[in-house]
């Protein structure tokens, strides 16, 4: 009988662990509930927020779509005062000019002759000019002094 009784007890003790294990889990889902479900209030008003938000915008929408029948826009034109970027080629050709410039300098030469430009162009190209001249013065002079 010494094997029947063995099988019973270990029986038994498999059932005492798992009841044991069952409760474990049970107090644990208890504890989440006394904690209580996640509070919603703050996600229902942010929704509520959006639809206003939403149906702001479309109204708005509305009302440009109306006042555009008109002739009459309420969103204000890009300035179109601002200049314009200047090209890769635009670039490559002011940088070549540039170089040709300060090679006529070191070699001594005049600069050549500039293609004329218009008033506002000319005014603000004038000052650049005068501190090339004064480069090209101030080359010519330490060449002379060198020699």
């Amino acid at each position: 009988m010494g094997r029947e009784e063995a099988t019973a007890q270990s029986k038994a003790a498999q059932r005492e662990k798992e009841e044991a294990a069952h409760a474990k889990k049970q107090a644990r889902k208890d504890k989440a509930w006394e904690v209580g479900a996640k509070d919603t209030s703050k996600d229902a008003a942010a929704a509520e927020k959006a639809a206003a938000t939403a149906e702001r915008k479309a109204a708005a929408a509305a009302q440009a779509a109306e006042e555009e029948k008109m002739g009459k826009s309420t969103k204000p034109k890009k300035d179109s005062g601002a200049p314009a970027k200047e090209s890769k080629e635009a670039k490559a050709k002011k940088k070549a000019a540039a170089e040709a410039a300060l090679a006529a300098i070191a070699a001594g030469k005049p600069l050549p002759a500039k293609p004329k430009k218009k008033k506002e162009e000319a005014a603000s190209s004038d000052a650049v000019e005068a501190a090339a001249d004064g480069l090209a013065a101030a080359t010519l002079d330490d060449a002379g002094a060198s020699s």
